[in-house]
């Protein structure tokens, strides 16, 4: 998805009344469609009465034509995460929260690609469970990712668990990535000394951390990515090892980490 930011964007074409916007009004193209933006007249989405109107464009690829014959001032502020594709095969992919200036010269597209820093994603509460066993997604510490982009990644967590239950945990993403390279280091509660693990697939074998004394442990994951043809969303998965009727929480201020190389 790529959206238009309203307020800030401005389509129109040689009809006067274009060089005058609204800065209020948006009109939502068709959810899962593409479209094809070029002379705005022309346009099965767009018509003449449209013009000097903003649009957001929500839940496909939007699709800019070098060719178009669009006036100078034609721009958009673009966010993602999404597809910009201008037609020259120059395909610009946005990550969440990240963002572009689109801009048409009336024979070309320009596209501003923002360099920004890395992500960070952060528990706010307190998230618990307990008599279970089975693996399930963090409520909050997880990442979207799209097809054919390369990624690095780093969660941070911070957990108490009770002795009789331990604690378990996995990694999962996208199928078919083209390369997949997880370190985890584990620190169990009442341990002194770190483990650590390589892995190579999402979903691997559940790894377990066993208590000795004490409730508290710590874990660190990093990770690269370089995605395959799926999108998807690489997520934290955990679970009591043995179930127990006390809680095991993963605490508030962990976090996941990530970024895209580019």
């Amino acid at each position: 998805m790529v959206n238009c930011i309203p307020g800030i964007t401005r389509i129109q074409d040689a009809n006067p009344a274009g060089l005058v916007f609204s800065q209020t009004l948006d009109t939502i193209f068709t959810r899962g469609s593409t479209r094809q933006v070029t002379t705005l007249g022309s346009n099965t989405g767009v018509t003449t009465a449209d013009h000097g109107k903003m649009f957001k464009l929500a839940g496909f690829n939007l699709v800019l034509d070098p060719a178009a014959t669009l006036e100078n001032g034609w721009f958009c502020l673009a966010t993602g995460p999404g597809l910009i594709d201008p037609n020259d095969g120059s395909d610009v992919r946005l990550m969440a929260d990240e963002w572009a200036l689109i801009i048409s010269s009336g024979t070309a597209t320009s596209i501003f690609k923002a360099q920004r820093g890395p992500t960070s994603i952060v528990k706010i509460t307190d998230e618990t469970t307990n008599t279970d066993t089975t693996l399930s997604d963090d409520a909050v510490l997880k990442f979207p990712v799209i097809a054919n982009t390369k990624y690095w990644f780093e969660f941070t967590i911070h957990y108490d668990t009770p002795t009789a239950a331990d604690f378990k945990y996995d990694i999962n993403g996208p199928a078919a990535p083209t390369l997949l390279d997880i370190v985890t280091r584990s620190l169990a509660p009442g341990a002194t000394a770190d483990v650590i693990t390589r892995q190579t697939a999402f979903a691997f074998t559940s790894l377990v951390i066993t208590e000795t004394s004490g409730t508290r442990g710590f874990i660190r994951i990093s990770g690269l990515l370089h995605n395959g043809a799926n999108a998807g969303t690489v997520v934290f998965r955990w679970a009591q090892n043995t179930s127990n009727g006390s809680n095991t929480t993963v605490r508030a201020s962990s976090r996941v980490d990530f970024g895209i190389a580019q």
